[in-house]
Order: structure tokens, then sequence, then C-alpha cells
């Protein structure tokens, strides 16, 4: 395998591919576990082992004023990720930094932005022209509390391709609509979190130039995610997924995946370490938990509240 199929085999497989950290906050708000997809760096997750879990965010709001209506958060990420299931040697990670901002008014309506670098390490080294800009991702939602231990939150996602793999393949911009359900199971312990979202991908070209593959135009999935909070400071969450992409061809690829990712939270630093598989199946080759022997994604994600 080349360099280049090797750093593409693994920006498909480990774009953000961190767990649920976000549903530590789950008690308190549908902040939690999965929200969109095009949290994605790359389009290219369509075909990936990605499911439609966040990157780890840390949603601490800070008011501009006592009895200000207007909220807003800023945060330094970091994550790194890698398949431990690939026989390529020497082994290669995927490194991502990001800055996300965020603005909360009437704690109802979010809008915010996302955007960073990322690179690939192989083994101790960064190979010359590693180093590239990761896709800017704008979001807005609306979040409401229907019951005591019910909430919603929708919202719309937009991911504009900046990468160089995006330009390559000829993404212009991805829309996803998501729609996420939180049920309180047991208060401050154990929370459920239903996500569906659908997106539309748009395309230059119908076929990518860099892997001559038809380019997927649209997708639709399903998440569930429980979350497991141990103390003020753990939670422990798991859950599995189901996803379908269609592609320009006229090609429908179903795609399965369960995830677990264990999560710390202590003042302004959160940490998770993640672990995610998943494979590909026919329309009978239905198994909703499994172990993947050629994508087993690994990841360590740390997130400062400035």
């Amino acid at each position: 395998m080349n360099f280049l199929n090797m750093v593409m085999s693994l920006f498909v497989l480990c774009q953000g591919s961190f767990g649920f950290a976000e549903a530590m906050n789950a008690e308190a708000s549908t902040d939690a576990a999965l929200i969109a997809p095009s949290e994605i760096e790359d389009p290219i997750y369509i075909d990936s082992t990605r499911s439609a879990s966040t990157s780890i965010r840390a949603k601490k709001r800070k008011e501009n004023s006592p009895a200000s209506n207007y909220e807003y958060s800023i945060n330094l990420e970091y994550q790194a990720m890698t398949d431990i299931a690939s026989q390529a040697s020497p082994q290669a990670f995927l490194h991502v930094f990001d800055v996300d901002a965020s603005l909360n008014v009437f704690k109802t309506f979010d809008v915010g932005i996302n955007a960073g670098i990322k690179y690939v390490s192989l083994g101790g080294d960064i190979p010359q022209d590693s180093i590239e800009a990761s896709d800017v991702t704008l979001k807005t939602s609306y979040s409401k509390r229907l019951t005591n231990i019910l909430s919603l939150k929708t919202g719309l996602v937009t991911s504009l391709p900046t990468s160089d793999a995006a330009k390559v393949d000829g993404y212009e911009a991805i829309e996803t609509g998501f729609l996420e359900m939180n049920i309180r199971v047991v208060k401050g312990i154990y929370n459920i979190v239903n996500s569906v979202a659908a997106g539309y991908i748009f395309n230059r070209y119908n076929y990518s130039p860099g892997t001559l593959l038809s380019n997927p135009n649209s997708y639709g999935q399903y998440e569930l995610v429980n979350v497991l909070r141990m103390n003020r400071f753990m939670s422990f969450d798991f859950g599995v997924g189901g996803r379908v992409s269609h592609t320009l061809d006229g090609t429908n690829t179903i795609h399965f995946e369960n995830q677990e990712a264990l999560n710390f939270k202590y003042r302004q630093w959160h940490v998770t370490l993640s672990y995610s598989n998943g494979t590909y199946a026919d329309q009978s080759d239905i198994d909703l938990w499994f172990v993947d022997q050629y994508r087993q994604i690994l990841g360590f994600g740390i997130v400062y509240e400035i």
C-alpha cells in the first residue's frame, strides 16, 4: 500500500471516531451523545465506520452578565485515533486540532462553528505535506425539554470542505438535518439517547477522481446510545447504530457499528477514551454487535474550556 492510499484509508476509517463524552451532561440537556454526522471532518465518512457521534465537546457556557440571555463557549480540542486492526507498518495515526465556538440564546437556540487542522503520522514521523486544514463546520440547533424525563433537540449542520481529500473527490458541501431524543431513565445515573439524521452531499463529480468510485450523495441513519454516569467525574457510553448511504450510480450501502467510550471530566478538562468497530453488511446479514477485524478504531481526545 503506497503512502497516499494509506493516508486516505486512515481518513476514511478514523475521521472523528470519538465517542459520546457530551453525554456526561445528559441529565441537564440534550447536548448528549449523538448529534450530527457532519461533525465528521471529511465527506468521505459516508463510506467509513464513523457513526453520528460528535467528538468530545465541552458544553459549559459562560454568561456575559447575570441577567444575560446570551451565553457562549470556546473550546480547544485535540483528537488522536488509529485503526488497531490495520496490518500496515508503521502504524498510522490521525491527529486533529480544533477550535469550537458556540453561542446559546435563551437557553434554547444554539449556533456554532468548528475549524482546525489535522495530520497523519506514521510511527513517530510526520510525512511531508501531511498537515492540512479540517473542513469547516457550521451548526445551528433548537432544544426543548418536554417533560421531566424527556427532551428533544433538532438542528441543521453544514460542512464546508476545505481539506485536500474533500477537494480531490469534488465535495462542495454537506447539509445534515437531525433529531435527537434524550430519555432520563434514572436521574443523574442513566440516560438513553435516540438519534436519527439525514443528509445530502453536493458533488462536483459523479465519480471521485481520487478513488474512481461513485461519490455518495445522500444518507440516512439511526443510533441508540446508553449513557451511564458513574460519578461526578466519570461516565461510560455504549451504543449501536446503522446507516444507509446512496451513491450517484444508484448503489445503496448498509453499515452497522457499535461504539464504547469512557469519559472523564474535571473542572475545565474533558478526556475521552473510545473504541468503535463496524463493517458493511448485505441486506440479509444484520448483526448489531460484532467485532470487525478490519476496522477497529481506538481513539483519545482531550478538550479544554477557555
